[in-house]
Parts: structure tokens; C-alpha cells; sequence
């Protein structure tokens, strides 16, 4: 992952922008830079989580076959192991979540296809004819 790459990416797709009338600006670049920190930040997130997990795997499992019988050690890699899958479920949780909020909050209100309606239809009641009552 090239970072300066991707960054001269994201500074091209807003200079682009940058030439749009003024109206659709401010959500262009919100766009973008979702775009680029959903590419980038998350991704390098979700791999240092998955090597800190395995790091304290490995380490729970060095304690664990360096127990020679101490029941002591023994459970502390137990628990140490047990911690880092924990640990994981939890990060994955929060991470989820977080995404699954964001896309609520940002796609709903920025959709233009889809309209929400602010309040409840007003129902126009006609006679046989076609006038209104």
C-alpha cells in the first residue's frame, strides 16, 4: 500500500471536483475523502488488529509449551489466548458497527435517487368525477 500514491489520487479526484459549480462541492468532497479513508485507514486498521491478534496467539502459545507443568503459567496462556480472540471479536464488533452507522447516516443523507419523505403523504380525496371534496 502505497500511501503517497494514494494520497496524489485523492488530491487529483478533488482538484477535479474543484472546477463543478459551487452546489455540489461540499459533497463531492465528503465523497472523496469517505472514498479514500473507507480504501486506506480502514484497511490498515483491520491488518494491524489481525497482527496484534496473532502476535499474543503466538505468545500465549509460547507460554503455553514453556509451562513444563506450572499450572500457573499454564492458565495465564490459556487466558492470554482466550484475551486476543476476545480482544478480536470485540475490534471486528466496534468496526462493524461503526461502518454499518456511517452508511446509514451518510448514504441516506446524501442519496439524491432515493427521497425520505420529512412528513406523512396528504391524501387528496376526489368524488366520482374527479373534483376535489
Amino acid at each position: 500500500m502505497d500511501l503517497a500514491f494514494n494520497l496524489e489520487n485523492l488530491s487529483d479526484q478533488l482538484n477535479s471536483v474543484a472546477g463543478t459549480s459551487g452546489e455540489g462541492l461540499p459533497q463531492a468532497i465528503n465523497s472523496a475523502i469517505t472514498t479514500w479513508l473507507g480504501a486506506n485507514i480502514f484497511q490498515f486498521l483491520w491488518t494491524v488488529m489481525i497482527f496484534v491478534v496473532f502476535a499474543f496467539v503466538f505468545y500465549g502459545a509460547f507460554l503455553y509449551f514453556t509451562a513444563y507443568g506450572d499450572e500457573n503459567r499454564a492458565l495465564l496462556a490459556k487466558k492470554t489466548i482466550t484475551y486476543a480472540f476476545v480482544g478480536f471479536a470485540i475490534a471486528a464488533s466496534a468496526i462493524g458497527i461503526t461502518m454499518y452507522v456511517h452508511n446509514i447516516l451518510v448514504h441516506r443523507a446524501y442519496d439524491a435517487n432515493k427521497p425520505q419523505p420529512l412528513t406523512a403523504p396528504v391524501e387528496n380525496s376526489t368524488d366520482g368525477a374527479g373534483a376535489n371534496i
